[in-house]
Formats: structure tokens, C-alpha cells, sequence
């Protein structure tokens, strides 16, 4: 018995732990790479960011999902999908206010709200995906969610999580000061027209 029950844990440790790695290489992504991300300089850089987050966000899920399903299996031969049954227990409606706190239920309402929004929007395509109103779409409103409860879920917090989001800001802000006196360290601004200069700093656009 204890040792089916050391091998459930196991199975169990092992997961959660897979998640964390995933979500750590996402959390350096967004925390260290997306703040000095772009492609072609300041002409693509708000479709570049966007791009950039989105498609992290969806592939942290997917590994994700594909990494539960993989211990899901492990599980289902090891013990008998014990740690499946209670993971899924956790959603049946009795044990919902231990599963979800309030900011959950907020957070669910308004991407609920989003999609409706757009649904029964005249302009679908635009209200979707956000490309007449800087990609602030439902998509990417949903993508936030999506990103919140992989990160309160998965993550485990690291300190030096910190310290790689504040040396890109860092690295952006030296940028920004050298954009201030014009100085336009590494090129960004060759083929921008110099009576815009100044619209444009450091790696996060106008």
C-alpha cells in the first residue's frame, strides 16, 4: 500500500515538475527575450511583439497539454489513474470553491464577455483578432487569460526571475537614453524619417 502510494506521488511530483520546467522557459521568453524582441526594426514592431507573445503562450499550452496527457497515461498504467481522478474531481461542482478563487470567476467572465462581444459584433474579424485597434482583439484578450492561469498554475516562482526581467529593462532603458541624444547605437533608425526620430525609442516602438 505505501508503496502504491510513494509511486502515486511520484507520478504526481513528476508532472508538476515537467509543467514548472516548461513554464520557466516561457517565463525567461517573456521576462528576458520580449522586452528587446523585434525583427524589422520599428516598421513590424507592434505585429512582431504580438506575434512573439501569442505564439509563447500557445505553445507553453500545448506542451502542457501534451505533457499531462503523457502523465495521464503513465498514470492510467502506474496506478490506475488515480492522480486523473482527482485531478478531475477537482472541476465537478461540489469542490469548485476550493478549484477556483474569485479571480478566476472574474477573470472567466470577461474573457466569456470578449467572445460575446465579438460574436455579435458587426465588424467579426476585426473584434476577433484586433487588427483595426492594435491587435487588442478577443484573441489576444483571451491569450491573457490563457497565460494567467498557466502561470498561477505551473509556475514556480524563482527569484532570479526578477533579476533577467530587470536586466532587459535595463538593456532597453541604455537604449532608450542613447535614442534620447540621437546617438542610435544599433541602427534602428537608418531608415526611419529623421523628423520621426524622436516618435520611436528603445525596443518598445512609439
Amino acid at each position: 500500500m505505501a508503496k502504491s502510494v510513494n509511486k502515486k506521488e511520484d507520478i504526481r511530483n513528476a508532472g508538476s515538475h515537467m509543467m514548472a520546467k516548461i513554464m520557466e522557459v516561457t517565463a525567461v521568453l517573456l521576462l528576458f527575450v520580449y522586452p528587446l524582441f523585434v525583427q524589422d526594426y520599428y516598421f513590424d514592431i507592434l505585429r512582431a511583439k504580438y506575434r512573439f507573445y501569442w505564439v509563447v503562450i500557445v505553445a507553453a499550452g500545448a506542451l502542457c497539454l501534451a505533457a499531462g496527457l503523457i502523465f495521464m497515461f503513465i498514470d492510467k498504467v502506474e496506478v490506475k489513474g488515480e492522480n486523473t481522478k482527482n485531478f478531475f474531481s477537482a472541476f465537478a461542482p461540489k469542490n469548485w470553491k476550493n478549484t477556483f478563487h474569485v479571480y478566476d470567476i472574474a477573470l472567466l467572465a470577461f474573457m466569456l464577455s470578449a467572445v460575446i462581444s465579438s460574436v455579435q459584433s458587426e465588424y467579426l474579424y476585426e473584434s476577433v483578432w484586433g487588427n483595426e485597434g492594435r491587435y487588442s482583439g478577443s484573441f489576444l484578450l483571451c491569450i491573457y487569460g490563457v497565460s494567467f492561469f498557466l502561470i498561477s498554475r505551473f509556475l514556480e516562482f524563482k527569484k532570479w526571475y526578477l533579476d533577467i526581467f530587470l536586466a532587459a529593462g535595463n538593456l532597453a532603458c541604455i537604449f532608450g537614453i542613447t535614442d534620447y541624444f540621437r546617438l542610435d547605437i544599433l541602427h534602428f533608425k537608418t531608415r526611419v524619417n529623421p523628423d520621426q526620430w524622436d516618435i520611436f525609442t528603445s525596443t518598445f516602438g512609439n
